[in-house]
């Protein structure tokens, strides 16, 4: 146990340097030698420190140290250096280290109550690399953090990747692996289920247990335990032998139909299919991955994100064809910077975007007549698009496309002239405003908007968000008609809060033969990995990358131009 207490420790130590600016090659030694120190087998009382490549004399004094007292002067004064309240944003989950970072030099936030402060006054979004909906979300995970859950899969992922992070070093951790709601998919998350395969469940009860920064901990018998993480979500965690891990995982990871429907197939085949195994008259057949268990079924393996639509009738699960990955997507077609409400600069967006491997951006900022939001002046139109211009000059290529996230009016037309709409690259319409109308008139509205001949997608359509707004009313067989008939993407949107289109109405639009559009609506240049989100409610929809806009190459985008560099499209 002292070897994890002692990573923790270095991570801490690690965790607070890069807060404070400190020489970022001190930060990462501290983090490497916590990972190294953590998982080694044998106790660091029994190891001569120096003698292990990357453990200095500094850090291995500070080993010592805390092997005497249980701190370390450094750590003490760190802390004593941090203000209480960037200690505890750390907790926040989908608040990482970076942003938290951001907050603590650029905001000057020192306590709860000024971080209160700053988003109530709207302080926060005019810290650089921040915005408008990462303050948003502080502000909602503050309130969610009083009311309980459900949580959005976002920041349940981030607690969720937190934890396992901490414990799958642990050396009496063989394996562990995150299940449950989280692993499906789902946009909303009542607790994390953790399956942690083990050959000693009272040593990891023990180690766990003394995790730094857990609120609570309550074991429910040998076989499971429950915790609060830090920020705020519960964690149940389960208990099997490594050698029942892959039945345990098909089981927890759920539904309990899918579970059901293939004990029905093990039943005909003569087997036995339990949360111990798979069992033939004679003996336990071992299994050591998911893909062995389908395959001893005579099924093909689904992924988990479409196992809710399983099963169907008969002894085959009827798969569709290839689903869509991540490393299918090209380019993000949904970007606001802080030319609108976005926190981060046209250049940091394409740096994230180039360390995603994409191909292209389309910088899609808020248009004139979205005031809150800070749309953009016709002159900050002209402004943006002759930058984006001399960017892909720069850059050498047609990289990042002229766009603009178009305001729907209330009669359905859009609040950008003409002139401006011809020459951009890349036009989404979205309504941000006027959601009650009656279904008849939001849906000609609608379908005004997308009759736009330069509107490529609509903007998360049914403008829903979790967990408090259930989206707007429209016959959406009626939009999509249409949308068919005016080639009209319907868009898929990753934040978090949004996923929208959704997995049903997907399903729907596809019998119109729609295409679609995956856009991260990412705010900063963190946010831009919501894509992840877009693609998950792609994949639970079973949706296959050729109905999918932006799996195609620049050139092969409909109604993008990509030469001449610059000048008018």
């Amino acid at each position: 146990m002292k070897n994890q207490k002692v990573g923790w420790h270095l991570e801490e130590i690690a965790d607070l340097l890069e807060l404070q600016g400190a020489n970022p090659h001190k930060a990462r030694a501290f983090r490497r030698a916590a990972r190294k120190l953590a998982s080694l087998p044998q106790p660091l009382e029994q190891v001569d420190l120096k003698s292990i490549p990357g453990i200095g004399e500094k850090i291995a004094e500070e080993v010592l140290i805390f092997f005497k007292k249980g701190s370390t002067p450094l750590l003490e004064e760190l802390q004593k250096k941090t203000p209480e309240a960037v200690l505890e944003l750390r907790e926040f989950p989908g608040v990482d280290l970076k942003t938290a970072i951001r907050i603590f030099r650029f905001g000057g936030i020192k306590s709860r109550g000024q971080l209160k402060d700053a988003i109530k006054k709207k302080e926060l979004r005019n810290i650089p690399g921040i915005g408008a909906k990462a303050e948003k979300d502080i502000k909602d995970y503050l309130q969610k953090n009083r009311e309980g859950g459900p949580f959005l899969l976002s920041l349940a992922e981030a607690e969720a990747k937190s934890f396992q992070n901490r414990i799958e070093t642990m050396p009496s951790v063989e394996r562990v692996e995150i299940t449950g709601d989280l692993r499906r998919g789902e946009s909303l998350v009542d607790k994390i289920d953790v399956l942690l395969g083990t050959l000693e469940p009272d040593r990891v009860k023990e180690e766990i247990g003394l995790l730094p920064r857990i609120k609570s901990f309550s074991s429910s018998g040998k076989e499971s335990f429950e915790l609060t993480l830090p920020g705020g979500i519960t964690a149940k965690v389960c208990l099997v032998s490594p050698e029942n891990f892959v039945p345990a995982l098909v089981k927890s990871t759920g539904p309990s139909q899918h579970w059901n429907f293939l004990r029905d197939i093990a039943v005909k085949k003569g087997l036995v299919l339990k949360e111990e195994g798979l069992f033939s008259e004679k003996e336990k057949i071992p299994i050591f991955e998911e893909k062995e268990l389908y395959s001893l079924l005579e099924l093909e393996y689904p992924r988990p994100e479409i196992r809710h639509r399983i099963p169907g009738k008969g002894e085959k699960i009827s798969l569709p064809g290839r689903i869509v990955e991540p490393g299918d997507i090209k380019g993000d077609l949904h970007l606001h910077t802080r030319w609108s409400d976005g926190g981060s600069t046209i250049e940091e967006m394409v740096e994230k975007g180039r360390s995603l491997g994409y191909e292209y951006l389309a910088i899609t900022d808020h248009s004139v007549g979205l005031e809150f939001a800070g749309g953009m002046s016709l002159a900050a139109m002209q402004e943006q698009m002759e930058y984006i211009d001399r960017l892909n000059e720069q850059i050498g290529e047609k990289y990042i496309l002229k766009g603009i996230e178009a305001d729907i009016e209330m009669d359905g037309s859009l609040d950008v002239p003409e002139r401006f709409l011809d020459r951009m690259d890349w036009v989404v319409a979205s309504l941000h405003r006027g959601f009650k109308l009656p279904e008849k008139e939001m849906t000609r509205r609608l379908i005004r908007a997308i009759s736009h001949p330069a509107v490529r997608v609509l903007g998360h359509p049914t403008c829903r968000l979790f967990p408090s707004r259930r989206g707007i009313s429209i016959n959406t067989r009626e939009l999509f008609r249409w949308a068919a008939e005016y080639q009209t993407a319907m868009e898929i949107n990753g934040a978090p809060d949004r996923r929208d289109l959704g997995e049903d109405l997907i399903q729907v639009a596809l019998e119109y033969d729609l295409e679609f559009c995956l856009g991260s609506d990412a705010h900063n240049d963190l946010n831009m990995e919501y894509m992840t989100y877009a693609v998950v409610e792609a994949q639970r929809a079973g949706l296959s990358p050729e109905k999918i806009i932006n799996t195609r190459a620049i050139e092969d985008l409909p109604g993008v131009k990509t030469s001449p560099l610059g000048g008018e499209n």
